[in-house]
């Protein structure tokens, strides 16, 4: 993936986890078998604490400088509320919603286009994790049309895996007991797809490198030149990252190696994102010819 193109997603997107080993896995182990919901949440007015979505300053402009912003409404566009139209942007929308439903990106807030290295971030807006934000860079809004709708996916996927049903509030959780400098954003809860998802597919010794390599490139090379599970490079960044790839190539058939079935496996067992995937293979909005790399 050409490095202007890297996805990067803020802790928001991947809610912190165990930073005790022992105890993380005794907790992830209790997970395994829950039923896993991909709940809608139906976007409310923001507290006075809650980040303005028409803001540039609360949509994570630490990772450049936000250009145009429209506000969401019940899943879909209600207005321009920061910047110019932007042609790029509009193009990136209807490749989000033509892989969602409304009803799916009901809490997405604010839609941005920004400047920046990275393809695209998710970010939430609000406490308690109801509320997100999704900014693409103009070269990713520019892309070919599967690579856009790849970059779209697994953005979306962030949102399935912070939403407030599927974490559980940094005040109801120790700090110790999260991966990670701190449990800002929550931790996983018991309807979370990630919890489990770490618990079967990362060792120990990897889920206890995160403290020190949340976003390393260079651990991710290392992870992904030893273990060829991993449908892609960038999916060997953090258990986030990896299941966000994941779940692009599943819904958008994206071909993987056969060393990565494990995880195509795991997706085929969810219904939710099955019905995702057989909706966007009859809209004819596969990517079968796209390539995402490979590990090992």
């Amino acid at each position: 993936m050409a490095p202007d193109l890297k996805r990067f997603v803020v802790r928001a997107e991947v809610p912190c986890m165990h930073r005790s080993t022992t105890r993380g896995l005794l907790l992830l182990a209790a997970l395994v078998g829950t039923v896993f919901l991909i709940r809608p949440v139906v976007a409310r007015a923001l507290a006075p604490d809650d980040r303005d979505p028409c803001d540039p300053r609360s949509l994570g402009q630490t990772h450049g400088p936000i250009l145009t912003v429209y506000a969401l409404e019940a899943g879909e566009i209600s207005n321009l509320c920061f910047g110019p139209h932007d042609s790029d942007l509009d193009r990136a929308w209807q490749s989000l919603a033509a892989i969602t439903t409304p009803q799916e990106r009901a809490s997405i807030a604010a839609f941005a286009i920004y400047e920046g290295d990275y393809a695209a971030y998710t970010q939430r807006i609000n406490t308690e994790s109801t509320v997100f934000v999704i900014a693409v860079n103009r070269p990713t809004a520019q892309a070919h049309p599967q690579t856009l709708r790849h970059t779209m996916a697994h953005e979306f996927a962030h949102v399935i895996t912070a939403q407030e049903s599927n974490v559980w509030n940094g005040e109801q959780v120790a700090t110790s007991n999260c991966i990670g400098d701190d449990n800002l954003y929550g931790c996983a809860g018991r309807n979370n797809y990630l919890a489990t998802w770490t618990y079967q597919f990362w060792p120990s010794n990897e889920i206890e490198s995160l403290d020190r390599s949340y976003h390393d490139p260079a651990e991710a090379a290392r992870r992904c030149l030893a273990d060829p599970g991993f449908v892609g490079p960038y999916a060997a960044t953090n258990p986030g990252e990896d299941f966000a790839e994941a779940f692009a190539a599943f819904v958008l058939s994206i071909p993987v190696p056969a060393s990565a079935q494990s995880r195509v496996r795991f997706m085929s067992s969810n219904v939710e994102i099955v019905a995702i995937r057989d909706r966007i293979h009859a809209a004819g909005l596969s990517a079968p010819d796209l390539v995402i790399g490979h590990c090992g």
